[in-house]
């Protein structure tokens, strides 16, 4: 566990391994008496620790996933508020059915009750502006702090030139997302899989201009004739490791599906 703190946010960022070598770090923050994201049920008990001895009485969350949530239902036994996006409610309210690569990398995720978000959120000493930007998923909201100049992206940035997505990730969503949020003035960001990004700004600036370029080159290739799939080979040679693992259900070619469709698919 790697904890620092940054213009007062802590940010906890935690290390999962499994399926072979594979490993990603994933991260929560506390800002006053909020907690964003409670981090995967895989890593329930070192981080109750930490949430329970820190200040914080309520829980904020960017999106519904199963890496962001997975400690819901442990914190509303111990009476912890929780807040989420509106279309990200129903399916906390359920216990989450995920893929079993999921279910093994993060753990399972059982049910819990959430509240709406509204536009402003209320920390206990700033105000968190509420950004809806959908992309990776529906329900998937950023949050500014516009008096501090802080921006917690969620998973929009994640990494700068990702070569698979999951097949309900939109890339067109995506790239207005990160159009939204550059419009805002931050310097600060915290990823929620990256943590503190020192150049936050900039690296939204490459991970834009990746989607555009790569937009454009797909759109090319369509307009030649060539298929989804051979547009994938051509552009996206070499196997992607997740795709193998996810038995599809994150490609390359989700990426190439959704930039000619503006699609992805529904789960829920």
């Amino acid at each position: 566990m790697n904890v620092e703190t940054i213009q007062g946010v802590t940010a906890v960022c935690q290390t999962v391994k499994t399926i072979g070598n594979m490993q990603m770090d994933v991260c929560f923050y506390m800002i006053d008496n909020t907690l964003i994201d409670s981090g995967p049920y895989r890593l329930e008990k070192p981080s109750l620790e930490m949430i329970t001895n820190s200040a914080v009485d309520r829980v904020l969350y960017t999106h519904h996933h199963e890496d962001h949530t997975g400690n819901g239902a442990a914190l509303e036994q111990l009476g912890y508020d929780q807040w989420i996006h509106p279309l990200g409610q129903d399916i906390c309210a359920k216990d989450a059915e995920i893929p079993w690569y999921r279910e093994q990398f993060w753990g399972k995720r059982s049910a819990f009750q959430t509240q709406p978000l509204s536009e402003m959120f209320d920390t206990g000493k700033r105000t968190l502006q509420v950004l809806h930007t959908p992309g990776h998923s529906f329900d998937h909201v950023a949050l500014y702090d516009a008096s501090e100049g802080i921006l917690f992206t969620g998973d929009l940035f994640v990494q700068p030139r990702p070569k698979s997505l999951f097949e309900f990730e939109i890339v067109p969503e995506h790239i207005q997302s990160l159009q939204y949020l550059l419009e805002q003035d931050f310097e600060t960001t915290f990823c929620h899989h990256q943590g503190y990004l020192k150049d936050g700004r900039q690296a939204l600036e490459q991970k834009l201009n990746y989607w555009l370029e790569l937009t454009e080159r797909v759109q090319e290739e369509a307009s030649r004739g060539y298929t989804i799939d051979e547009i994938t080979k051509k552009l996206f040679p070499k196997q992607h490791p997740m795709n193998i693992v996810s038995e599809g259900q994150n490609s390359p070619k989700h990426i190439v599906q959704s930039i000619l469709t503006g699609k992805g698919v529904t789960l829920y």
